[in-house]
């Protein structure tokens, strides 16, 4: 229960940002102090009214002695003293008085017992409602004055806990007064650029020339280039093993994955696929498994190879029945997601079995994907229709349901998109045009994945300067975004 009640308040949290998210908070813990107060007070009101016990049979004597702060009840069982601050009830029923000190039993008494110099006495008269008797005649507003107290106190706890898991989810994300994001550096990387990965403060970049090019990205510097031979495209970075894993293919489209230590910056080994490569690659480091996307035989089916990164080996190869280009994986279930080319489709594999469980409509060519795994979320970037160089469109599924959230319109010309999972913050690398259809200007679109609204904008290249629009990936480690254009990497930060 406490677990649910945990995920109501933070999915109410996440439900917006600003006031509606507060609100949403707001409301959440509300809603929860009035769930676990209902039953609370229906116990208490359930519970059993105490047993009036009867202290004297009938014609017996009573008497009362009235002192300055106590009272003594002569009774046939003795003699009772009640001081006049220890009494809680005191009231009329009939010709009888209720009475119930702090602790005991309640008696019963004639009313006569308790004439108008008595009342004057212990300082209260009562009447025939509820009347409680302290030390003082101001004890009733007294303990109205705390109820008030105490229904304050609640609200302020409820709000200033409203407030602090706000500011907690906002500085979690990165929103709030954080300055807009820019450019904090570039770097021209001397070479056409086809892929790229980000880690640690490193970032690793693919050549059509056949080199990976290693960048440290804390002052944006070449450390090394490491020459692989053929044409790499996709590449991914094992922090498990601190592997680097390259895909290329051949000039005869024979597909091949090279296997790179990243703390010596050299090739340890290659792997041959089984079928011909596209280049696309993901990684599940907790399966100990990188996906490569490839061609069968009669290159209109696709096929999944799946290689295990214990023994760098390919263990299986998924067919797919149709052509695919897009690659992502939740490292959360575990599962695949390949984008087929047309019909335009996601198709879902099961990590552990590696089998395909599902099908998600598209609709046109997709042409890039990724992953927010707490959220259970799923970016698909494709074309808007049949015509390849019309706009394009960034659909957000539902990675449960394979329902569609929502529908953003993109540019003509979209490179690459990457998610933060910890910030839930989403890039996408675009080409804005001119009237004429000509790309003039790239930049990476920022978006909130929480409302999916544009958070950001952040020009990359313009007018002569302009280089296009490539791949973009996010580095785990420091939340901070790559973008890639034609020959110069880019960082994006506060």
């Amino acid at each position: 229960m406490i677990r649910a009640i945990i995920l109501v308040i933070l999915n109410a949290a996440h439900s917006g940002s600003g006031l509606v998210g507060a609100l949403g908070t707001y409301f959440a813990l509300l809603l929860v102090t009035i769930i676990i107060a209902v039953p609370v007070t229906a116990i208490r009101l359930m519970r059993p009214i105490p047993q009036i016990v009867a202290y004297s049979s009938a014609g017996s004597t009573l008497a009362v002695r009235y002192n300055r702060d106590s009272l003594d009840l002569a009774l046939s069982i003795g003699t009772t003293s009640i001081a006049y601050s220890q009494i809680k009830d005191f009231f009329t029923i009939g010709d009888a008085v209720y009475l119930r000190a702090h602790r005991a039993k309640p008696i019963t008494l004639p009313r006569q017992l308790f004439p108008d110099q008595a009342l004057a006495i212990m300082g209260r008269p009562f009447g025939s409602h509820f009347v409680s008797v302290l030390s003082s005649p101001g004890q009733a507003s007294k303990r109205k004055r705390t109820t008030v107290i105490a229904s304050v106190a609640t609200l302020v706890v409820v709000t200033a806990t409203t407030m602090a898991i706000v500011v907690w989810q906002h500085s979690d994300s990165g929103e709030g007064s954080s300055p807009a994001p820019t450019i904090r550096a570039s770097v021209p990387i001397g070479h056409v650029a086809l892929g790229m990965t980000a880690y640690g403060d490193t970032a690793y970049v693919t050549s059509p020339g056949g080199a990976l090019s290693v960048i440290d990205t804390a002052t944006m510097t070449i450390k090394s280039v490491i020459p692989l031979g053929a044409d790499p495209y996709g590449v991914v970075f094992d922090p498990e093993t601190r592997n680097v894993y390259v895909a290329g293919y051949g000039a005869d489209g024979t597909g091949w994955v090279s296997v790179i230590d990243a703390n010596v910056n050299a090739v340890r080994t290659t792997i041959p696929l089984r079928a011909s490569s596209t280049g696309r690659i993901a990684i599940d480091p907790d399966m100990h498994s990188v996906y490569v996307i490839g061609h069968r035989q009669n290159h209109t089916d696709g096929a999944l190879d799946v290689i295990d990164t214990t023994s760098n080996t390919v263990v299986t190869e998924v067919p797919l029945d149709a052509s695919a280009d897009a690659l992502a994986v939740n490292t959360a279930t575990h599962a695949v997601y390949v984008g087929s080319d047309g019909p335009g489709m996601v198709i879902v594999l099961d990590g552990a079995s590696r089998r395909v469980t599902t099908k998600f409509p598209f609709g046109t060519l997709i042409r890039g994907m990724a992953v927010d795994p707490d959220a259970h979320t799923l970016y698909v970037m494709g074309d808007v229709d049949q015509n390849l160089d019309g706009p394009r469109t960034l659909k957000v599924l539902d990675t449960l349901s394979g329902a569609v959230r929502a529908t953003l319109p993109l540019d003509p010309v979209a490179g690459g998109i990457a998610v933060d999972p910890a910030t839930h913050r989403v890039y996408v690398f675009e080409e804005q045009s001119n009237e004429k259809g000509i790309s003039v200007e790239a930049h990476v679109r920022i978006l909130d994945a929480n409302t999916n609204s544009v958070t950001a904008k952040v020009t990359v290249s313009s007018g002569e300067k302009f280089l296009g629009a490539g791949p973009i990936a996010v580095d785990p480690a420091t939340h901070r975004a790559y973008a890639l254009d034609a020959s110069t990497i880019s960082a994006i930060g506060p």
